[in-house]
């Protein structure tokens, strides 16, 4: 009889190697079977009969509802929440890569995010009121 100590077990390292390889192939081939009139209804609650539209803003905003939905899907995966569906999750993030590249494609300008384009501004509007606070300290040091 042999204890559990003397057992060799093989390494994880090439297992978790070759999975990851088998899952990013399955992921890539996955993209490429990609049928958004098909996937998009059912992924994120569109209409089925309507076209799905095809401008930077509405790509945009299908990109932002797939993002939402692979939140909360990974977050029902870490909860351990009985209602995770591994293929959906898979099937969210094929769409994603599927719809990024497609956004790329047709504008290659355009940002997924559509915040991405108000991010300056902020930071802009950040440095002036930093400037504003640093003037009023040394306006209070002087007095």
């Amino acid at each position: 009889m042999t204890c559990q100590s003397q057992i060799s077990h093989p390494p994880r390292a090439p297992v978790r190697a070759a999975a990851i390889r088998a899952f990013r192939t399955s992921l890539r081939a996955g993209v490429a079977d990609y049928d958004r009139d098909r996937d998009l209804p059912r992924l994120i609650g569109i209409n089925p009969f309507a076209p799905v539209p095809v401008g930077a803003p509405e790509l945009q905003a299908i990109l932002a509802r797939l993002a939402r939905a692979l939140r909360a899907e990974r977050h029902k995966a870490r909860a351990g929440h009985w209602t995770y569906d591994l293929n959906r999750h898979i099937a969210l993030r094929q769409a994603h890569r599927a719809e990024s590249e497609r956004l790329r494609l047709l504008f290659p300008g355009v940002s997924a995010n559509p915040r991405d384009s108000g991010a300056q501004n902020r930071t802009s509007v950040n440095s002036v009121s930093k400037e504003k606070i640093g003037s009023r300290q040394t306006d209070d040091q002087t007095r």
